[in-house]
């Protein structure tokens, strides 16, 4: 099995770079700086971030994959999971209109650029760079490190108002990274982890930022999640044990890689 040969350094750097973007206090400037500059700083660093990615990228020659479009068929199923908190807008108490403008563009913008960055980060270059013949062990680990990575929201000024929902977060990004690293292992491509990333955080959690502060009259939507991620759990795994497992001819991403 070939792996992408990235240098301890590179890695490391990738990795110390991204948490700077991530964390980085722009609740500080809330004060002093209106909230579209605060908003094009954010842009600004992301941008960075996928400027240095690009360049390593080239520097090391890395495909980005040839799509496995049979395989990908059967990821389509968990886009599911990318509409579950929207069960909640017959239940809110309060929904806003939504109106368009350039700083929710700008908004977009960053959402897109984060779905480009974590999966190079993660899928591209940490999970490429694991020693693991196993592909399920593999999987595991690498959403293992992608919920644990999370876990930085901690790090924030107010991290003891909010541990409980990063501890929640770090929970269902784990389930998350099981999806993008399955996608990625069987579908041989990051270009549909990206598209997929991109899609989960722009309905499961823009929109019902921009729609509704998500206040229940009733737990139903909670019901309702849980259900569809434990039914997408479930197909997951028959789909890993009865279609990739035992498919010998199941391409992989390592197939792409020099």
């Amino acid at each position: 099995m070939k792996h992408v040969k990235i240098s301890v350094a590179d890695t490391l750097i990738s990795s110390f770079l991204f948490i700077f973007v991530v964390s980085f206090p722009f609740q500080y400037f809330a004060n002093h700086l209106p909230n579209y500059v605060i908003t094009i700083l954010e842009l600004c660093l992301r941008m960075f971030l996928t400027g240095y990615y690009l360049r390593l990228i080239f520097k090391y020659n890395i495909s980005l994959g040839k799509i496995n479009f049979k395989n990908l068929l059967f990821f389509i199923p968990f886009l599911l999971a990318a509409f579950t908190n929207l069960l909640a807008f017959p239940f809110a108490d309060e929904v806003a209109t939504l109106s368009f403008n350039w700083v929710m563009i700008l908004d977009i913008l960053i959402i897109v650029f984060t779905a480009f960055n974590e999966e190079i980060l993660f899928r591209l270059f940490i999970y490429n760079s694991l020693r693991i013949e196993n592909r399920l062990l593999k999987i595991l680990a690498g959403a293992g490190i992608f919920g644990a990575f999370h876990l930085l929201n901690l790090i924030t000024p107010s991290f003891l108002a909010v541990y409980q929902s990063v501890l929640i977060q770090s929970v269902y990004t784990f389930a998350l990274g099981l999806i993008l690293c399955f996608m990625y292992e069987f579908v041989a491509s990051i270009i549909p982890c990206i598209v997929f990333h991109f899609i989960f955080n722009f309905f499961n959690q823009f929109l019902v930022t921009a729609m509704f502060y998500p206040i229940y009259s009733n737990y139903f939507p909670l019901y309702a999640a849980l259900t569809i991620g434990c039914a997408l759990t479930i197909y997951g795994i028959l789909l890993y044990i009865f279609k990739f497992k035992k498919d010998p001819n199941s391409l992989s991403y390592n197939q792409y890689f020099d």
